[in-house]
């Protein structure tokens, strides 16, 4: 249940984020892609220091 609250808040944050350095930065598909593959990553190790934080 926290996972999916923190996947919702999070990809949020992320469509938010690509977005506007999307528009910002004038960046192609690939780039805003990258953007997209990035967060990924940045999400399961913020989620494994959420579930040592809290005892998940």
């Amino acid at each position: 249940m926290l996972f999916s609250i923190f996947r919702a808040i999070y990809g949020l944050f992320i469509v938010i984020f690509a977005y506007y350095f999307s528009r910002e930065y004038e960046l192609n598909y690939f780039q805003t892609g990258l953007i997209f593959v990035f967060s990924v990553f940045i999400s399961r190790i913020g989620f494994k220091y959420f579930k040592t934080k809290f005892s998940l």
